[in-house]
């Protein structure tokens, strides 16, 4: 069977291969194409069922339109709701875009191993994009220092864990959780709890000061007995750690709403309350961060902070594809933020 040429999809559509190759790699040129034209070549390719050939195109491009997913633990990205939804956004443009996606793990980078450090520094890939964990890792902070020696294109992903200037397409944590309670406030809650994911979490801190924000902009008093960050379990089916819990809510003069950071943390304090009998809203209110596809099948459904990170995803994507196929050094500092809003269900109630 006879393999499809660009030649090809060039006679198929009437155009010079010179125009197929423009529109199939993306590029950018002086020669204005239009979009009748554009979708005339893709039409071609489709019909045609015609596939580039990879090794070619790296060759005459000096581009193998491959680009890097670097995340601490790659087996997150298929079991966390969070990292899920953030590659879907990735993907859809890297797709549309003609580029594919390779996911790296940082620890394969780090160990006595050529092929982590072989794909990135050797110049497999275009550009990398870097979901950093929720706290400081010595490691990637290493990673990242040696992928910006090596003049490689790169974009952190939702936070930015190790300290470089460098493009970040991110939420502002602190705003988000300001706006979260002063909606609990609106209500006419007044002792509000804070319940974060422990010392080590980067948007945790954040997210506190953004409580603290929206408490001294209301004119009340910051009281540290209403902030725990000891009530998650790393491990365990339950993530809630009962004893830190009864502490909380056991207080002389107790919060009558909480502001938990973290959506599964927030739900499976609702199973607790739910156990002791301690009905929510009418008893405690619950607002959660992140608007995970759980929090819609909770009962009560759980009012919470949307994270928009298929939005995170694609703007990041854009963004790294932008540096790439422009070289645009502009973008090399770039800081996008991303808005959320607030997903009002059943778990708040006004006193």
């Amino acid at each position: 069977m006879k393999k499809i040429s660009i030649s090809d999809v060039a006679k198929q559509a009437g155009v010079s291969k010179a125009t197929v190759s423009l529109v199939l790699n993306n590029k950018e040129s002086g020669i204005r194409i239009s979009e009748k034209t554009r979708l005339k070549v893709l039409q071609a390719a489709k019909d045609l069922n015609y596939h580039p050939n990879y090794g070619a195109r790296l060759l005459s491009t000096g581009r193998s339109c491959v680009i890097g997913v670097l995340t601490v633990n790659e087996n997150m990205l298929f079991v966390s709701d969070y990292d899920g939804r953030i590659m879907r956004g990735i993907s859809a443009v890297a797709h549309e875009s003609g580029y594919n996606i390779m996911i790296l793990d940082e620890g394969i980078i780090n160990k006595k191993t050529p092929l982590g450090g072989n794909l990135i520094y050797g110049r497999f890939l275009d550009g990398i994009l870097i979901i950093g964990p929720d706290f400081k890792s010595k490691n990637l902070i290493k990673t990242i220092h040696e992928i910006h020696q090596n003049n490689i294109p790169f974009v952190y992903v939702w936070r930015k864990s190790a300290d470089r200037d460098a493009p970040v397409v991110l939420l502002d944590n602190i705003q988000a959780a300001q706006m979260g309670v002063e909606y609990l406030i609106s209500l006419g809650h007044r002792r509000i709890g804070y319940v974060s994911l422990g010392k080590d979490s980067l948007s945790g801190w954040e997210r506190l000061e953004g409580y603290k924000r929206a408490l001294e902009k209301h004119g009340l008093r910051y009281d540290e007995t209403l902030v725990r960050d000891d009530i998650k379990i790393s491990d365990g089916a339950s993530l809630v750690n009962e004893k830190n819990l009864d502490k909380l809510l056991n207080l002389s003069n107790p919060p009558t709403a909480l502001f938990v950071a973290f959506d599964p943390l927030a739900i499976a304090i609702l199973n607790s309350l739910h156990k002791r009998g301690i009905s929510v809203p009418d008893d405690i209110s619950i607002l959660g961060f992140g608007n995970t596809t759980m929090t819609s099948f909770s009962s009560p459904q759980l009012t919470t902070i949307n994270e928009p990170l298929e939005e995170i995803g694609k703007h990041s994507a854009k963004l790294l594809l932008n540096q790439i196929v422009q070289k645009n050094s502009g973008d090399n500092h770039k800081r996008i933020v991303v808005q959320t809003k607030l997903i009002e269900r059943d778990s708040c109630r006004t006193l």
